[in-house]
């Protein structure tokens, strides 16, 4: 299920919006509200994702999707409409609607198998994975709101994925195979200026901008171990933030850049047969940027995954 924790009080509040497995939260830009998806059970007998709004002041939450399968709510900058996926209409595509779930309205024709989008800092654009089957490699693809349709940004043989904007909206970093091991890549809005950021020999994941747009934080598979480093946009001053035997993944940036959250399976004794973090005691840690203080925020026997930070309410 859902939780906040508060990083000074190490203070709990958990969110039970049923028992099946949600997937979340996606904060609101303003922290009053995080959108989740989970699955419903259907007139039909069977079970169809859907997505839910919560209010953290009033612990309740509203399903605001309902037709066919509906996944990965992406918020726009003001707020004020999501961006998401569905199957409502036979095949996958992206739509936008209102925090209520009305003024629905479809950008694209079917996509293949997707992945969550990405909203733009700016507003005008959308960016997501694709594929038009599941052998096909992955590319990424943008979609410019206020038209109709998609456009490559990436298109080869190989797999390019994990795609994530730059504060500004400019540049986008993404994860490609064309390396034959997975390395981090950056690239203009418009799918151009495709060039490596990084490297080292590792393979390398979910690259994160630091909210100043200087850095870039990832996880990264280096002499047999998984571990979290940070590297300037332009290549430079790269940094191993985690160096542990077990294994240290999804980094996440606080929203003033000072703290990076993440992933560590280093407190399971069995951690070596871990195959998946939802099975084993992952706990979630935070990295000081300023004095490389290494601080554990939760602390129990389950696991805890997928941090995102809350912005201060105002």
């Amino acid at each position: 299920n859902l939780f906040t924790v508060d990083i000074n009080s190490r203070e709990y509040t958990q969110y039970s919006f049923g028992d099946e497995r949600v997937q979340g939260p996606f904060w609101s830009p303003d922290g009053r509200y995080f959108a989740f998806t989970k699955a419903v059970f259907t007139d039909n007998s069977y079970y169809l994702e859907q997505i839910f709004l919560a209010d953290i002041q009033s612990h309740t939450a509203e399903q605001i999707t309902s037709l066919d399968e509906n996944i990965g709510p992406s918020w726009s900058p003001e707020g004020d409409r999501i961006a998401f996926l569905s199957s409502r209409d036979g095949s996958w595509a992206l739509y936008t609607m209102d925090l209520g779930g009305s003024h629905v309205t479809k950008h694209t024709d079917g996509l293949g198998y997707i992945d969550q989008p990405f909203w733009s800092p700016a507003g005008n654009h959308v960016i997501l994975t694709d594929r038009i089957n599941i052998a096909a490699d992955t590319e990424i693809i943008g979609i410019e709101l206020g038209t109709y349709g998609y456009k490559n940004l990436t298109d080869n043989e190989f797999s390019d994925f994990d795609p994530a904007w730059s504060p500004d909206g400019e540049r986008i970093a993404f994860v490609s195979d064309r390396n034959t091991v997975t390395k981090v890549y950056l690239m203009n809005l418009d799918g151009s200026n495709q060039s490596r950021l990084t490297a080292s020999s590792g393979w390398e994941y979910l690259p994160r901008w630091s909210p100043d747009g200087v850095l870039i934080a990832f996880q990264s598979y280096i002499d047999d171990n998984w571990d979290i480093y940070v590297i300037n946009q332009d290549g430079s001053g790269l940094l191993r933030i985690t160096d542990h035997q077990a294994p240290d993944i999804s980094p996440v940036w606080s929203p003033d850049g000072s703290v990076l959250a993440f992933v560590s399976l280093r407190d399971d004794d069995q951690w070596e047969e871990c195959e998946d973090t939802r099975q084993c005691n992952s706990e979630v840690y935070l990295f000081i940027l300023e004095t490389g203080e290494l601080v554990r925020l939760t602390e129990n026997m389950r696991a805890d995954i997928s941090p995102t930070w809350q912005r201060v309410l105002r």
